[in-house]
């Protein structure tokens, strides 16, 4: 299967983070369901976040080896996007377009060059952009469908 479903950095570190149970067993749910699935995918831009907020922002950090490993985990059950020239033109675009922040604009870039028609984050910075649906899987009780199905994300968030 083709990767449809771009993961953000904050579902992987709500995982690792034990403060909020809800959000990390949440978050350990769907990181499951993607990963089986199939059609998951990150970046590695996703992963250099992950290593620094588990390892660094996080009350209850944890070391560094448990970060890599944790991050080449993630690596392997995703696909792993790679940062290209045209995610650098789109990120850049679209920021100047939009005003949205250069990180979160290289997120929704390397989701769109990739071919992902979702992107499963918290903290979106709208719920759609140029055809790709952002998808908060702490309030969206339809993420169990799109996980099945990512095209249906079109049609429940209209």
């Amino acid at each position: 299967m083709s990767a449809s479903l771009f993961v953000d950095t904050n579902i992987l570190v709500y995982a690792v983070d034990r403060s909020d149970i809800a959000k990390s067993e949440r978050a350990d749910c769907v990181i499951d369901g993607i990963s089986a699935s199939g059609t998951g995918a990150i970046s590695g831009q996703v992963v250099g976040e992950f290593i620094w907020a588990t390892t660094r922002k996080l009350s209850a950090r944890i070391d560094g080896s448990s970060a890599l490993r944790l991050a080449s985990e993630f690596s392997a059950a995703f696909t792993l996007l790679p940062i290209t020239d045209a995610v650098t033109r789109e990120a850049l675009r679209i920021t100047r377009r939009y005003g949205m922040q250069y990180w979160d604009a290289q997120i929704w870039a390397t989701a769109r060059v990739g071919g992902c028609e979702v992107i499963v984050s918290e903290d979106a910075p709208m719920s759609e952009l140029e055809g790709i649906i952002y998808v908060d899987p702490f309030g969206d009780a339809n993420l169990a469908q799109i996980i099945r199905e990512p095209s249906s994300a079109y049609l429940l968030h209209r």
